[in-house]
């Protein structure tokens, strides 16, 4: 008897919002925003998003919280430049 394990979830940092305060995760609700996250299908396309606090994001994404947050700034400035264009 054979065990598949499902392969780990991957997720992509598409920015910020202050819209949703509510961490899908772990359930707070007085975050000042939250981040974005993309959850990848097999082919690296964005199948649906999540609303998480920097920490939850970085445990659902094996990154660190900092980086988590770095990441989000620089999605968010990238989306800011493309909407200038």
């Amino acid at each position: 008897m054979t065990t598949t394990q499902a392969a780990p979830l991957a997720y992509r940092v598409l920015g910020t919002t202050d819209d949703i305060t509510d961490c899908d995760q772990c359930g707070r609700d007085d975050l000042k925003s939250t981040v974005i996250l993309g959850h990848l299908d097999a082919d690296g396309n964005v199948e649906g998003v999540r609303y998480v606090g920097s920490d939850c994001g970085a445990r659902l994404s094996g990154q660190r919280a900092s980086v988590i947050a770095s990441d989000a700034k620089k999605a968010d400035h990238a989306a800011r430049e493309a909407a200038n264009e």
